[in-house]
């Protein structure tokens, strides 16, 4: 590849850095070995730890690298992206430039396997296009917004299936991290490598749980009927469960809420306290039957937290008669419009045959707020929605990924299943982890009998 700068950006959080350090360092080095006959600009956000060139933002970033580039097309790569594919970058390069586009993403590929580019003559302006604030990430998808007129487009479509798997190559947990370095030393690395490795060893993608589900109190709505344990988890338990999340899987996505409310736990405010020694982002999963501005106000107050009310609908009978509560319609919509800081709130409308109806108007109504739309699971409701899932069949996501675990300890095959895989009084996170490894593995021979919902399941293909 010839008259092109590579540009390795770290984006990467301080946190998570300074707990990987020596692997992340190995992997970045291993990259610059990779690109040894490259020429090469390392740069980096206020946090970086590997670079002198810092940035406050993706505008002043890309403005620092239209002055570098002196002619040049440029290719943009994660600082950690020890999995770098340089003959499939070279053909999204050539895409490029055969069809003289200003700028290439690249589509049906993970993050982490081939950058895209930017052409010479579009990377003096391409700054211009960025809005201020936009903060620094090693990819170019999220950097503007690509409906901009005047910026020529072209997609390099893979015809990789990899994408399928939900997957990156990046850093991203401590799983990714160890299984990068136990492939990255072939340093002919392609797509077409990768995509026969895991056809043939399928559990290599399932590495630590990356979506942990916690269940604090058993107070929920009609949406959720089944009970497993009329009881709160106690502080004891939920203090077991966040020391070996940190052990185990320190990136991973907690939620706080399965099916029972969180707020109505009587401890709420103590258990809350203990998310202080972790870095994990923090989902709170309310079913809108406690208005508290206090309770609010402290999750709200977590750096990466992010809180969830469940409202679902628009006409007041049938909110009173799934919710049960005091509380109108009214007021928790007006509760919920009313919040300062709004930016890490999100409103859900749970799926059923009686809220299918009215979707459109609760887009409407909360046009304001980002809404996610959910399913019921696959107990609690007689009219739940049931979806088209794929064709073909794959290994379940949620056994890949996910945990559930209940208000006692115990944990679920999946929140789909009532069928209980292990207990925090007896076992450790890790072991139960490791015991569902053989569910997964069964799924991975197409082995679909495993219990009585994977059958019938229509949400293997679902992923949180």
């Amino acid at each position: 590849m010839n008259n092109i700068l590579f540009v390795l950006i770290d984006s990467i959080d301080k946190n998570f850095y300074l707990r990987y350090q020596d692997k992340l360092n190995t992997i970045h080095e291993k990259l610059l070995s990779k690109l040894i006959n490259q020429d090469i600009l390392v740069i980096g956000n206020q946090d970086s730890m590997i670079t002198d060139s810092k940035f406050m933002d993706s505008r002043s970033l890309y403005q620092y690298i239209a002055q570098q580039a002196q002619e040049r097309d440029v290719i943009i790569c994660d600082a950690f992206a020890g999995l770098l594919s340089l003959r499939d970058t070279e053909d999204v390069l050539n895409y490029m430039r055969n069809n003289m586009y200003d700028v290439c993403l690249t589509e049906n590929i993970p993050d982490g396997l081939v950058p895209m580019t930017i052409s010479h003559e579009f990377i003096k302006d391409f700054w211009q296009y960025i809005d201020e604030g936009n903060m620094i990430q090693s990819s170019l998808k999220g950097v503007i917004d690509w409906e901009y007129k005047g910026i020529d487009v072209g997609v390099y479509l893979s015809s990789s299936l990899l994408i399928m798997e939900r997957i990156d190559f990046l850093p991203i947990n401590k799983g990714a991290i160890e299984y990068i370095i136990d492939l990255m030393d072939n340093q002919d690395i392609s797509i077409k490598m990768i995509d026969q490795l895991l056809t043939e060893k399928t559990t290599l993608l399932r590495q630590n749980p990356q979506y942990i589900a916690i269940e604090i109190s058993s107070e929920s709505d009609g949406f959720h009927t089944k009970s497993f344990s009329h009881q709160e988890m106690s502080t004891d338990i939920f203090r077991k469960i966040i020391t070996e999340i940190d052990e185990l899987c320190p990136e991973a996505l907690i939620s706080i809420g399965v099916w029972g409310d969180p707020f109505m736990h009587s401890s709420f405010k103590e258990l809350f306290s203990l998310l202080d020694t972790i870095s994990n982002k923090v989902l709170i999963e309310c079913r809108s039957l406690c208005l508290s501005q206090e309770l609010t106000d402290l999750v709200l107050s977590r750096p990466n937290t992010e809180l969830i009310f469940d409202v679902s609908f628009i006409v007041e009978s049938l909110f009173k008669q799934h919710k049960n509560i005091s509380y109108s319609l009214e007021q928790i919509t007006h509760f919920i419009k009313s919040l300062e800081n709004k930016g890490h709130v999100w409103v859900r409308l749970t799926r059923c045959l009686e809220t299918e109806e009215g979707i459109k108007d609760f887009l409407i109504e909360w046009k304001d707020l980002p809404v996610l739309i959910t399913k019921a699971d696959s107990f609690g409701l007689d009219n739940k929605v049931v979806d088209l899932a794929p064709i073909k069949r794959h290994p379940c996501f949620a056994l890949r990924r996910e945990l559930t675990i209940l208000n006692d300890g115990s944990i679920l095959l999946c929140r789909q299943s009532d069928e209980i895989v292990g207990s925090l009084l007896q076992d450790s996170l890790v072991s139960i982890w490791r015991k569902n490894q053989l569910f997964f593995d069964k799924h991975s021979k197409q082995e679909y009998n495993i219990c009585k919902i994977c059958m019938s399941c229509d949400d293997w293909w679902v992923w949180n």
